[in-house]
């Protein structure tokens, strides 16, 4: 690109220490806010997988209390058809 200035402008075109320094602090004002970012959705994913451990233990529970629940239904249904068969 400098050799493309020099052919067309015919003068050379230089790095001064200020647009160097301002590019540096530019480097770091990025990486800081794209750090701050990826740290966001990083705690975002850990809180979610949070919420599917535990709602994966809450579904195991009420398997549990649903398999329960069905022996007392088919027990009760039992009942009931003896009483209807009377």
């Amino acid at each position: 690109m400098l050799q493309k200035y020099l052919e067309n402008e015919k003068r050379y075109n230089y790095t001064t220490p200020k647009t160097f320094l301002e590019q540096i602090n530019l480097y770091r004002k990025l990486l800081s806010e794209k750090t701050e970012d990826l740290k966001g959705r990083i705690a975002r994913l850990e809180n979610g997988l949070e919420k599917l451990k535990t709602t994966a233990i809450q579904v195991e529970q009420l398997k549990v209390v649903l398999a329960e629940q069905e022996i007392e239904l088919n027990v009760r249904n039992i009942a009931a058809d003896k009483l209807i068969q009377v």
